[in-house]
């Protein structure tokens, strides 16, 4: 199994991160280092743009509905993505609130 890592971050003053592309990937992982306590969500596209970018919803198979939800404190914090989100090509972070400082973004991707 081959595994990459990419980076992107939100910068500060901003709430939307770069785009981060799991083409191809079968597991994805996020390594965020945050200043800021917030609620972060994941938007999918299926290009580049973030213009196309969609909050995924019920990605939990016990939830019918409803945004895919991270409640993430200031520091650092990891989260496995299934496959649910292995389904789009790019995802950007969204945070609910703007970042204080610059919010550094790892992916591990492995195919």
């Amino acid at each position: 199994m081959r595994m990459q890592t990419n980076h992107t971050t939100i910068a500060s003053g901003d709430s939307l991160s770069g785009v981060i592309s799991n083409l191809g990937a079968s597991l994805v992982g996020i390594f965020v280092s945050i200043p800021t306590s917030c609620v972060a969500y994941l938007k999918a596209s299926y290009d580049v743009t973030s213009v196309n970018a969609r909050r995924i919803t019920g990605a939990d198979t016990s939830i019918a509905s409803g945004d895919f939800t991270w409640a993430v404190g200031s520091g650092s914090k990891a989260l496995p993505l299934d496959k649910a989100f292995t389904a789009f090509p790019y995802m950007r972070l969204e945070t609910s609130v703007a970042m204080t400082g610059v919010c550094s973004i790892a992916v591990v991707t492995k195919f």
